[in-house]
């Protein structure tokens, strides 16, 4: 099609912008998963009190701020960058980094909190068999 009707480019760049948008929607969705396993209930310990702030909801308000934040620091700073192509590996490292070490500490998580069930009661059971753990 691109040769035919003269639309290659077009659709390169409207696959280079469609990628760019998926790429930082999902840099935001794991900063902000991660913010709001970090501002959780037992985070109120450790946190200063405005951090932790929650709305009617239970959303963490200053959470989506520090999300905001995190998220422009990493834009402003591929900014920087000379061109399109050094932005878009600048994301695909950092989306790199980020999804495997959430999927992790995730994973870690929750082995830790399986092994000593009796410390952190659960209203929902995700996995009923021990021998699985």
């Amino acid at each position: 099609m691109g040769k035919n009707f003269g639309l290659g480019k077009f659709f390169l760049y409207l696959f280079i912008v469609t990628q760019a948008l998926y790429m930082i929607a999902q840099l935001a969705m794991l900063v902000d998963g991660m913010s709001r396993e970090f501002l959780s209930d037992t985070a109120k310990k450790y946190l200063p009190n405005g951090l932790t702030k929650k709305d009617k909801n239970g959303l963490p308000i200053h959470g989506y701020w520090l999300t905001t934040l995190l998220c422009s620091f990493i834009m402003f700073s591929s900014a920087t960058l000379p061109n399109i192509n050094s932005i878009f590996n600048q994301l695909l490292n950092l989306n790199g980094i980020i999804d495997p070490f959430t999927t992790s500490f995730i994973f870690w998580a929750f082995i830790k909190i399986r092994e000593d069930e009796k410390k952190y009661h659960a209203e929902y059971v995700y996995i009923k068999n021990r021998r699985m753990l």
